[in-house]
């Protein structure tokens, strides 16, 4: 379903793979590899897809996705080379070809974490905003799934880059699914500094969009730090309403402490932006067969 100029464009072009694998009867099994690369552009990795395949063991439907070897930390990027003007973060290689193409090939820098984030990833992530961004520090557009996870990857990456960045505070997440509990430490020690955060917090949601303020606790201060609970899995329970409650919070973070460089980019309707794809050339293609 992606288009060929997708996969031609100068973000992506040279940078998909065909993987071959030989089964036991000699026959050729086609596979997709997307490469994980080094910031000095060699590849160190690929992870291979192909289509979802029913277990034996259990009769479940099952993603099929392999890394060729253990050194999973490595991302795989889009060309750094692009003059970008913001930085897209994703999961899947595949949702990051997706938003290039129904974003109509925006000047954009793709990184997909492949799967779960953790300190040996970002670390590599924060290497390529440097390559890219240079002295300049590029906004940083979160696309990652519709879903616990993909928030719980959100709050990830925000609080990594406020805690690179920022002189003043610390951001500590602590992860009780489906329960982010975020602690607010302060460098100054200010009660005052602490008190205008919580109360900005707290009036942000208050203004927010209808029925927003009952789903969030308020943001708590103590002597010595803030606390922000969020509950993930009762925010997924508005599908309508998520994306737009999603999009206030992590917009007032990022207001707060990353001087707005940071927003969330969920795709509209699904869960992702490869399905969101799917689907709009799917109903592209319903009209024109009833043209």
């Amino acid at each position: 379903h992606i288009g060929q100029a997708t996969l031609r464009s100068y973000a992506f072009k040279g940078r998909i793979f065909n993987a071959f694998h030989i089964n036991d009867n000699q026959g050729r099994i086609a596979n997709v590899a997307l490469p994980k690369y080094e910031k000095d552009g060699n590849i160190k990795n690929y992870t291979l897809y192909n289509r979802p395949y029913r277990d034996r063991k259990d009769g479940k439907t099952k993603k099929f996705r392999l890394f060729l070897n253990e050194r999973y930390e490595y991302l795989f990027v889009s060309n750094p080379k692009v003059k970008a003007d913001k930085v897209v973060c994703v999961e899947s290689g595949f949702d990051a070809l997706a938003y290039h193409e129904l974003h109509g090939f925006p000047k954009a820098f793709y990184i997909s974490m492949s799967g779960h984030i953790d300190d040996r990833k970002l670390e590599q992530f924060f290497q390529w905003n440097t390559l890219v961004g240079g002295a300049a520090t590029l906004p940083i557009h979160l696309a990652f799934d519709n879903d616990i996870e993909g928030m719980r990857y959100d709050l990830m990456v925000l609080s990594s880059c406020v805690n690179r960045r920022s002189d003043r505070v610390l951001i500590e997440l602590d992860w009780k699914r489906p329960d982010m509990q975020l602690k607010l430490e302060y460098h100054s020690g200010s009660l005052a500094e602490m008190e205008r955060d919580a109360n900005f917090i707290n009036e942000q949601i208050a203004s927010g969009p209808e029925g927003m303020a009952p789903v969030f606790q308020k943001a708590l201060c103590f002597k010595d730090k803030v606390i922000w609970e969020l509950d993930l899995d009762k925010i997924q329970r508005f599908p309508r309403a998520s994306r737009g409650y999603w999009k206030k919070v992590i917009g007032i973070l990022s207001e707060c402490f990353t001087r707005g460089t940071i927003k969330t980019d969920k795709s509209p309707n699904q869960k992702d932006w490869n399905d969101e794809l799917i689907s709009v050339k799917k109903k592209s293609h319903c009209q024109l067969a009833h043209l």
